[in-house]
């Protein structure tokens, strides 16, 4: 997250039909007939968790190498030249992601306690680094370098075995700082590099690869780069169908487009039909509208938008206010103070708009590096639960 992005959901009451008798088509009118499976509707209230390599220099957000290194933000570049060796790199980063803290169990216990009905855990952001033990990013994962366990297994199966929460997971398409996607974006996308490489692979190794291995029936949200464009994705329906096949949520995300090709074109729209049409979980499989330019709070099961959407007013379709409890950025920020971190009660208020408004909240918190859930994060989710008990009917 952080920069102009992001996911969303609403507020709507649909009765759950039996979409395997619905037949649907490839264009934008047939999949927007679609209804929402009533779960999104119902669970009102998600957690998000950002947590990676980038959760180690805790300064910035999780797009801290990019920013670094090729758009050169000069509040990043001053850090690194004032706390790090001349020539330090940012994969060094991850030998010092040690999670030693991390006990899956009492995250699940805060969660429970929070009354949250869904969890995101960010899998792969878009420095590459996964949290499982992935095999096509070998030597850049949680097994391989840094805490040497598989992080999403281990918090999958404890929420899984103490409570009914949905556990999903966010997993970005988008490498950054990849040399292919580089040399792609250097050649204006007339090249295709980054997704044709066979070891690349992440729209069918990767991701078939964690859904195989982790997630029988998960949530995923999907994040990508609109600076690729819409064609460069040519196998994209590919991950759609495989890892729709044990997804609850799919969320895709593209930023602004070089060119509008999300209308009336066969290249992105039968790659969303593939989680309504074919897939096993086309009852439940819920998918936003991030897919490239165009579609952004016109198509999709609910509406995103953008990061921190609150339009404040009642909605016709469903949406999602995906926001943070630290006002500035999404993950673990050393840097933070007391007043940048919502009261309780300020949290309380934007989830009462938000819902009121036919919204979802998806309340985000950044874990530690050792692998900790801030104090004050956990103080605001226990609060919050409280306040649940009370008042959860109405909610």
């Amino acid at each position: 997250m952080d920069k102009p992005r992001w996911l969303l959901t609403a507020f709507v009451f649909v009765p759950l039909l039996d979409l395997s008798i619905s037949q649907y088509e490839p264009n934008w009118k047939s999949l927007d007939s679609r209804p929402l499976p009533t779960w999104f509707d119902e669970a009102k209230i998600g957690l998000f968790l950002h947590w990676g390599v980038y959760s180690v220099p805790s300064y910035g957000p999780a797009w801290f190498w990019y920013m670094w290194v090729i758009e050169k933000d000069p509040k990043i570049v001053e850090f690194m030249h004032k706390n790090y060796k001349p020539g330090f790199t940012y994969p060094e980063f991850a030998s010092q992601f040690t999670c030693e803290f991390y006990d899956p169990d009492h995250w699940t216990d805060i969660f429970s306690a929070s009354g949250a009905k869904y969890v995101v855990l960010t899998t792969k952001h878009h420095d590459g680094y996964t949290l499982w033990p992935s095999k096509t990013s070998w030597n850049w994962n949680a097994v391989d370098i840094g805490p040497k366990r598989d992080l999403v297994g281990d918090l999958a199966n404890s929420i899984r075995k103490k409570t009914d929460i949905r556990f999903g997971v966010y997993h970005s398409l988008f490498d950054g700082l990849n040399p292919l996607y580089l040399q792609d974006k250097a050649n204006h996308w007339k090249t295709q590099d980054f997704v044709e490489f066979p070891n690349h692979s992440m729209c069918v190794e990767e991701d078939s690869d964690i859904a195989d291995t982790q997630f029988p029936n998960h949530s995923m949200f999907v994040e990508e780069d609109s600076d690729i464009a819409d064609t460069q994705f040519p196998n994209h329906s590919m991950f759609v169908e495989e890892d729709s096949d044990i997804a609850d949520i799919l969320f895709s995300h593209y930023r602004t487009c070089i060119e509008d090709v999300s209308d009336n074109t066969g290249i992105q729209l039968p790659n969303h039909s593939m989680c309504v049409l074919k897939c096993p979980v086309k009852r439940t499989v819920v998918v936003n509208d991030r897919w490239g330019s165009g579609t952004s709070c016109r198509h999709g099961d609910f509406y995103n938008c953008q990061d921190r959407y609150n339009p404040k007013t009642l909605q016709k379709h469903k949406w999602e206010n995906a926001m943070t409890l630290d006002r500035v950025t999404w993950p673990f920020r050393r840097s933070a103070t007391l007043s940048d971190i919502l009261s309780i009660q300020q949290l309380i208020s934007t989830l009462t708009e938000t819902i009121s408004c036919g919204g979802n909240i998806l309340i985000n918190v950044g874990p530690t590096p050792d692998g900790r859930i801030p104090l004050i994060f956990e103080e605001r989710l226990r609060q919050l639960g409280q306040w649940l008990k009370v008042n959860g009917e109405a909610i």
